[in-house]
């Protein structure tokens, strides 16, 4: 018996459950569900957590728990795992302590996204993998678009436009990956893909490139969502925490394709990888401009969470060993960071249009500040550690790199400055709920106290990057893992 072996019945049976229970649960019966979801999500993080403190020092394992579906677990899907429960942990936490805000139906929803990223994280096939991503996504966007329709109708639309021409174009790539290799088995494709023939190689390098570019928007895709400026006011908490999750599973899906199945260094040059670099330097300077131009302290949480997604994309790089522990690095940071900011922002759009004295007011611009200070990297947070280590593994791209973060780096100090002078218009507030709760402020706080943390044991944490890094390159432990269940 494996560390995977509970997998099938505690990591992707919980959550399913729970979320099908909570479902049908009626709306007075809050007591019930609550109870029911806290334990569901206590039991997924500590299953989670085993299977971290398993993975530590074993090679990839891997179960058959169907016909013909395989799941295999690593240093990185254990993390990611590990991830994604402590967010759906952290936002029904914030939406119990709301009080009468607290549903169900928006519990069970959390619930059922994070099935789809634990399969994602766990299964071994690239059909599965994208159908997990797409339907996470989804389900994430769900309730935006509800509220986008009900407070501008002509965003309605316009979204889904965005998201059905995004999903055509990641289905068009993965319909020229199979016509080439005839298969969507990860481990198969990772012996295929190279050998593929002449002329073939085209038709594969393009769907590469288009597969990269589908994911980039995917990771995007949630906290592009805030150029509805009035629409993200309508979403509940756990709804914004949905696209920190769903930023991790589409940078998890990048690493592992351009890693195990087409990998620059065993498979020479290739046209996918190179685009990594470039399409991180774009997506951190629209973030950036962006973060300059917008008015709403959400909005600012969304590019600033883009920002740190483009620092990740810089990082993976040609997605060599140095740049990809920056990159595993930067996820951990990530996921603390960009919960904290959307926290911090509901918080602060949540708070009564009161002089920043009051208490409550006070602590949540003060979480939102050193959030936003984690994001852009200032000493002495995560971020700055995750920068100095980005710098150090980008010598070969110096120049560019160096100067664009430098100015970056700038750019959203000065917007985040502009943007602390500002006091909320009352209706950016939600005055019906009395502003922000005790419980509510202590949720977002620890958040801040896990970023200190990770601040202090950055070494360590670096270490465990290093070393997930050293495993995601190593191809052969994870074909011999698939290799032995069948």
């Amino acid at each position: 018996m494996n560390a995977l072996s509970m997998a099938p019945f505690g990591l992707l049976a919980l959550p399913l459950l729970s979320g099908a229970v909570l479902a049908g649960i009626e709306p007075r019966r809050v007591a019930v569900g609550r109870a029911i979801s806290a334990l569901s999500f206590l039991l997924q993080l500590l299953l989670a957590a085993t299977l971290v403190a398993k993975q530590l020092h074993d090679a990839p394992v891997a179960v058959r728990v169907a016909a013909g579906v395989l799941l295999v677990l690593d240093r990185l899907s254990a993390w990611m795992i590990l991830a994604a429960a402590a967010i759906a942990l952290t936002a029904f936490c914030y939406d119990a302590a709301a009080g009468q805000r607290w549903s169900a139906r928006v519990a069970s929803l959390l619930h059922i996204q994070l099935f789809l990223a634990v399969a994602g994280y766990l299964v071994a096939d690239l059909a599965s993998l994208w159908l997990c991503t797409e339907a996470s996504l989804l389900l994430a966007l769900l309730p935006a678009y509800r509220a986008a329709r009900r407070v501008r109708p002509t965003d309605g639309p316009t979204f889904l436009t965005v998201k059905i021409a995004a999903t055509l174009a990641g289905a068009l790539a993965l319909a020229c990956i199979y016509l080439t290799t005839g298969t969507f088995d990860l481990a198969s494709l990772a012996g295929i893909a190279p050998t593929v023939a002449a002329g073939d190689a085209a038709l594969l390098h393009g769907a590469q490139v288009g597969l990269l570019v589908v994911l980039v928007l995917t990771a995007a895709g949630m906290p592009l969502l805030m150029w509805a400026p009035r629409s993200h006011a309508a979403l509940p908490a756990s709804s914004l925490l949905l696209c920190v999750v769903q930023c991790g599973l589409a940078i998890y899906v990048l690493l592992r394709l351009y890693t195990l199945v087409f990998p620059c260094v065993a498979a020479g040059p290739c046209a996918a990888p190179g685009l990594a670099l470039p399409l991180g330097l774009a997506t951190l300077m629209t973030a950036v401009l962006g973060a300059f131009g917008v008015e709403r302290l959400r909005s600012m949480a969304a590019c600033l969470l883009i920002m740190m997604l483009g620092l990740t994309l810089i990082a993976a790089g040609n997605f060599r060993a140095g740049g990809l522990a920056v990159a595993v690095f930067y996820l951990m940071h990530l996921t603390l960071t960009g919960a904290a900011l959307l926290l911090a922002a509901d918080l602060v759009m949540r708070s009564k249009p009161e002089p920043l004295a009051a208490p409550r007011r006070r602590a949540a611009w003060s979480i939102a500040s050193l959030a936003g200070a984690s994001a852009i990297g200032l000493p002495p947070s995560s971020g700055f550690v995750g920068l100095i280590a980005l710098l150090q593994a980008s010598v070969a791209d110096a120049l560019p790199v160096w100067t664009l973060l430098s100015s970056s780096t700038l750019v959203a100090l000065a917007a985040l400055l502009k943007r602390a002078n500002v006091v909320p218009r009352a209706a950016d507030s939600d005055l019906r709920n009395g502003g922000p709760q005790p419980l509510q402020l202590a949720v977002a706080g620890a958040l801040l106290v896990a970023l200190a943390m990770l601040s202090i044991a950055a070494a360590p944490a670096l270490d465990f990057a290093r070393a997930t890094a050293q495993q995601l390159l190593d191809r052969r432990a994870y074909l011999e893992s698939v290799a032995g269940v069948r």
